[in-house]
């Protein structure tokens, strides 16, 4: 999004290679990637209704009119399933969900291509999730807009991305779509996160678990950053080596010494 700047490599939309602060962007790519963060309530000016956060972006945007803007906001609070009388309200007199959803309906007031949804539903209640989730697809289908979705909950995981990549340390440790994400073969440390997730549909099983602490993201290990606490490691070959990056199938790789015939044995 360029609100901070990254320590090193580049990011690159629709082949185009971003400049790494926001301020340096143009309006048309700044007005393509939008965002969606974890806390609604600190992102929603207390002191301004709704109509007036949703208009300002929709001005920001470029549309001067003010019965158009008007319109607009209308519109986006149908589409976020929500009254047009929320227009009126202020922040502090919605809920939890009716925030996300305000920062929803803000999110794709530009028409935006692409957005990052940071923990979106991880502060909400459980049904009010699943409300949301329904949401972000509708939209998602409605406006043809892809979502960068990061969650650390592996049932949202599932419920609405297409394809899934596992982070430890910052480091990518496998990539896929999501059905081949959550069937063997797997990296070790997915293997790990999905033994924890019970499924009602099938037999229960024993949790992996993982020993020792998590290192620091600013001082990982040699060689493959998962390796102290990897209860597959083969040896020395992990703690000096990083990795090969392995196709375990079209369009899925796994970052592991481990071959894939050995890690389609689930342990």
């Amino acid at each position: 999004m360029g609100l901070l700047e990254a320590s090193e490599g580049e990011i690159h939309f629709e082949n185009q290679q971003l400049a790494p602060n926001a301020a340096q962007r143009s309006d048309k790519v700044r007005q393509a990637m939008q965002v969606v963060f974890q806390n609604p309530e600190a992102t929603l000016n207390p002191q301004h209704r709704i109509g007036r956060i949703l208009g300002r972006a929709i001005s920001f945007f470029g549309e001067r009119d003010r019965q158009k803007r008007q319109q607009k906001i209308a519109s986006l609070l149908k589409a976020v399933k929500l009254d047009a009388s929320y227009a009126r309200r202020l922040p502090k007199q919605l809920s939890g969900g009716e925030k996300q959803r305000i920062a929803i309906a803000r999110a794709f007031a530009g028409d935006p291509k692409l957005i990052v949804c940071d923990e979106a539903v991880s502060a909400l209640d459980v049904s009010v999730q699943a409300a949301v989730l329904n949401l972000l697809v509708d939209l998602k289908q409605a406006s043809q807009c892809a979502y960068l979705f990061i969650s650390h909950d592996l049932a949202v995981v599932r419920y609405i991305s297409d394809r899934v990549g596992v982070m430890y340390l910052g480091q990518v440790m496998e990539m896929g779509s999501a059905e081949q994400i959550f069937n063997a073969p797997s990296h070790p440390y997915t293997e790990a996160l999905l033994s924890a997730v019970q499924n009602p549909d099938e037999e229960s099983h024993d949790a992996i678990r993982l020993e020792g602490s998590v290192p620091s993201p600013l001082n990982p290990p040699k060689g493959c950053p998962f390796h102290n606490r990897c209860p597959r490691k083969l040896g020395e070959i992990c703690e000096h080596t990083p990795p090969p990056w392995r196709k375990a199938a079209e369009g899925h790789g796994i970052y592991c010494h481990i071959s894939i015939e050995a890690l389609k044995q689930v342990s």
